[in-house]
């Protein structure tokens, strides 16, 4: 009973180690896809454009395992040489939840050949002397 005990106890350690953080997609509130990782090695995805014409929203959920602590989330959307085309901050009402709703800026993403996507987790409060970190989480290239 000991052994089934432990062997029980070590698979739910086992999968509270392998906890992901992730981004699902959802285009005009169809899921597209979810994205996990959990290694700091960004994702690496392909899309065709032709299939993705006629968006007129896009929801991106954002959830992470440990709590960002001291900071708060926003996301940023940019292009292959690192230009800013879309920043939006973390919702207190919804954590986690960004939506992009302006017609101007999805045509300005429907014509990227290379869309990225970092997390920015600034402090809170800026006199808490915390560094500001940003991470690559997510490529996409579009043909």
């Amino acid at each position: 009973m000991k052994l089934i005990l432990f062997a029980f106890f070590m698979a739910l350690t086992s999968l509270k180690a392998s906890a992901q953080d992730g981004i699902s997609l959802k285009l005009n509130n169809k899921l597209i896809g979810k994205i996990s990782s959990s290694t700091a090695t960004p994702v690496i995805l392909e899309a065709q454009r032709s299939r993705y014409k006629n968006i007129r929203s896009i929801l991106m959920e954002f959830w992470q395992t440990q709590s960002s602590g001291p900071y708060k989330r926003t996301i940023e959307i940019t292009d292959k040489d690192e230009r800013q085309i879309y920043s939006i901050e973390e919702s207190s009402q919804n954590p986690g939840t960004y939506v992009i709703s302006s017609p101007a800026t999805i045509r300005i993403l429907q014509k990227q050949k290379t869309i990225k996507v970092f997390v920015i987790l600034n402090p809170i409060n800026n006199k808490m002397g915390l560094p500001s970190r940003r991470n690559l989480f997510v490529e996409v290239h579009m043909h």
